[in-house]
């Protein structure tokens, strides 16, 4: 029998990841982010709970709204300037 057939009548719990590194480059924080939400998925599933993990990467926009923010931030500097 398959695992998630033996737990097909438990609790569930899903952790909803996000992406790894959407906003900068790639550091230990990012490893440490991972091991730790490993842990807690772990920890569930030993808890008896039917567990799954969901990664995310819904972040194609998040540099063209970055960029577009940044535009806007020196925009409004330039206009408070002027008065």
């Amino acid at each position: 029998m398959g695992m998630k057939l033996n737990r097909k009548d438990c609790e569930s719990f899903t952790l909803h990841d996000g992406p790894p590194y959407a906003n900068g480059n790639i550091h230990i924080g990012h490893a440490l982010n991972k091991v730790l939400k490993d842990i807690i998925v772990k920890y569930h599933y030993f808890d008896g709970k039917s567990v799954r993990y969901t990664p995310g990467w819904d972040c194609h926009g998040l540099p063209i709204e970055q960029k577009v923010e940044g535009k806007k931030k020196k925009k409004k500097k330039k206009n408070s300037a002027l008065i």
